[in-house]
């Protein structure tokens, strides 16, 4: 029977993902700064699961701009947001933020007392020496070093892409480029002398510049000496359920489990705990199961983390189970992401898809 409703499920639900509305929006107009607009971009990758056969050509779009924005905005200020219809009815929204801002980091430069800085965004998961970019930089005498990956282009909210040269200067960008295959993309990891990029910044913000990579980086190519620093390991950008999901699955590969953490330590948060429990009736199969553990039933593919409990009779495969999450007797899971302390109880049937998994709140009872 429960079989019969996964495949029921897999037959007849559609996911509807929107990876074309990066493009869609506009500059917002700004009250009170030098420039009258500043760039966007949508807060999210927004998805949304039919249980019934769906014509997705038919959903339209609503894009709404707030009319008081002022400055100085921070990234990630919503300045906006986007509905979506189908079947005449609102099935759901994003907001519309604020895509960069530059005067946020003039307080941290100003205290800095290093001569280079680094700065990287915290959205990615890879493994990188910072101390080789800083060299790199010196040796090339680089106004502004640039980190990047190369990789095929998947449709996000936001990127940028470079045009390299043999001896590594940068002779050109493009944001959010059309064209697809393997680029060479910017991975929001950058090196500059803490004195150089302060006067940068505060030229821009004088200017009314929002846009680090297209008021400065696009129009600097001819000015500064920008180079880039080719990163050939692991990397995983992390902007929506899906690639969070994904990138915890990639660890599931003992190569690049051992890649990210591999060959120094990762020091954080003691909370030890009793080692997993797996009684006679368990089986599990290439899976991470984190101490204080019970499992009655069967695991694969899956990633659980301290305290989970799984019933008897129970099945799950290719899920992410939180801290303390109970799994009850003869639960079909697949594809599931279930946030911290919830609560599923005995005889449940859930399952998300490879490109849609589904997501369960924090504290939820099922």
């Amino acid at each position: 029977e429960a079989q019969s409703l996964l495949d029921y499920g897999f037959a007849n639900c559609s996911v509807y993902k929107d990876l074309d509305i990066a493009g869609a929006l506009e500059d917002v107009a700004v009250q009170g700064g030098t420039k009258t607009t500043v760039p966007t971009a949508p807060s999210t990758i927004f998805s949304h699961i039919f249980t019934s056969q769906a014509d997705t050509e038919t959903i339209t779009k609503k894009i709404t701009y707030s009319e008081d924005v002022k400055a100085p905005l921070a990234k990630g200020d919503v300045v906006g947001k986007v509905e979506y219809f189908y079947d005449n009815k609102c099935i759901g929204s994003i907001d519309i933020s604020a895509k960069e801002a530059l005067k946020g980091a003039t307080a941290f430069l100003k205290k800095a007392k290093e001569d280079f800085v680094v700065l990287a965004d915290s959205d990615a998961v890879y493994k990188l020496d910072y101390s080789k970019v800083i060299d790199y930089h010196i040796q090339k005498n680089a106004d502004i070093t640039l980190v990047y990956h190369e990789h095929k282009l998947v449709k996000s909210h936001y990127y940028m892409t470079f045009d390299i040269a043999k001896d590594g200067k940068i002779n050109g960008t493009e944001i959010n480029p059309s064209s697809g295959g393997v680029e060479k993309n910017y991975i929001n990891v950058m090196v500059a002398r803490t004195s150089f990029l302060l006067r940068l910044i505060q030229d821009a913000i004088q200017h009314g510049y929002t846009s680090f990579g297209k008021d400065i980086l696009s129009h600097g190519v001819s000015t500064y000496n920008l180079y880039g620093y080719k990163y050939e390991g692991y990397y995983a950008n992390i902007n929506s359920l899906n690639t969070y999901f994904n990138a915890n699955m990639d660890l599931l590969d003992r190569k690049i489990r051992d890649e990210i953490f591999g060959g120094r330590d990762v020091y954080t948060k003691v909370n030890d705990s009793a080692p997993a429990k797996f009684a006679d009736t368990a089986s599990v199969k290439n899976s991470l199961v984190s101490d204080g553990c019970l499992i009655e039933g069967t695991v694969e593919n899956s990633i659980l983390f301290r305290g989970v409990k799984i019933g008897k009779g129970t099945v799950v495969k290719n899920c992410i189970l939180m801290t303390d999450n109970i799994i009850g007797e003869n639960c079909k899971l697949a594809y599931i992401v279930s946030d911290k302390n919830s609560v599923i109880r005995d005889n449940r049937v859930l399952a998300g898809c490879e490109v849609q998994p589904y997501f369960i709140n924090k504290g939820s009872l099922i």
